[in-house]
């Protein structure tokens, strides 16, 4: 087993077609078929069940790509402290966050306005936090996180996200696709695919299901690219949020949206800095920028939501 053949799988699992894959990946689907088969013939069980034009997750592949998910989250974050440990220039700006995809494409574009400066956003789950950014103090410029995260007295803050509430996440076959809002409660018999309990979202979500009163059917944890895929495709529903929907739209794929009434709890963001560090006028523009471009892509896509018809509208 090899962690490309890993890759391999976990690719075919999120895209759901051989061919398809195959091109994404640039290999061709006789040697994908051949590998995916080698996986399966030295684990010993079956990991998809194929069809004429798709490949879906068995049950023992759900649990497999649970684990493989996992696998990748632990490198994508050992790959981030290496980088956070070999950023010592002084013109670098380095932001540790709970959620990369706020910040991944906007700090893509800091970058590309500004060729002289580097900085770079670096993922940790909660679980972790606090030990990296102690560990980590004297280089790190801003980290962003729920507002009760780190305490008032050491860190200054600011609201990035000031309001982002629940919302249900259902495949567009579904009877509530068309529905402007829903309780939760009203859905506790549908099953749910839910990200694993590592990930910053999660406690978010599990105190939703008990505010709601109830223990979810939960038929898989992943991460959040094989999620809106499987909920595309109806094996079940989900939860997201109003910031993810905004920031992430093209993720989500023939999905909708539906808002939750109750319970109706805020998730805001904020963007981090310590008292007693002085930002530099890098961190300082760079602080301006995020919170500009973050907040006009919400209304950006916000405002595009309203535009498009009930049969395009994500």
């Amino acid at each position: 087993m090899t962690i490309q053949q890993l890759w391999y799988f976990k690719r075919l699992a999120e895209e759901g077609a051989l061919i398809r894959t195959a091109k994404k990946i640039m290999i061709t689907p006789p040697s994908l078929s051949a590998s995916i088969t080698r996986l399966e013939a030295e684990l010993g069980y079956q990991l998809f069940i194929r069809t004429n034009r798709e490949m879906t997750l068995s049950e023992n592949g759900l649990i497999f790509y649970r684990h493989v998910c996992d696998i990748f989250s632990s490198l994508d974050r050992a790959k981030s402290e290496m980088l956070a440990n070999d950023l010592t220039q002084s013109s670098s700006i380095t932001t540790y966050t709970v959620e990369t995809w706020i910040l991944d494409q906007v700090t893509r574009e800091y970058n590309l306005a500004h060729p002289d400066e580097r900085a770079s956003c670096v993922g940790f789950s909660y679980k972790e936090a606090h030990d990296i950014i102690d560990a980590r103090k004297d280089r790190v410029d801003f980290v962003i996180a729920h507002p009760f995260f780190l305490p008032s007295q050491e860190w200054y803050s600011t609201y990035l996200v000031s309001e982002n509430y629940p919302m249900l996440l259902v495949p567009r076959s579904h009877p509530l696709a068309t529905h402007e809002s829903v309780d939760l409660g009203e859905v506790k018999n549908e099953p749910f695919i839910i990200v694993g309990k590592d990930h910053a979202f999660r406690a978010y979500f599990d105190s939703l299901f008990s505010l709601a009163g109830f223990t979810p059917h939960i038929i898989t944890e992943c991460a959040f690219g094989a999620r809106n895929s499987m909920v595309a495709a109806g094996y079940g529903i989900s939860l997201t949020t109003e910031s993810m929907r905004f920031l992430s739209i093209q993720r989500f794929g023939d999905c909708a949206f539906v808002n939750i009434r109750t319970p109706r709890v805020n998730y805001p963001y904020c963007v981090f800095w310590q008292r007693n560090r002085k930002l530099s006028p890098e961190a300082h523009n760079y602080l301006d920028f995020i919170s500009q471009h973050v907040q006009c892509r919400m209304r950006m896509s916000s405002a595009l939501n309203l535009t498009l018809s009930p049969e395009k509208s994500i």
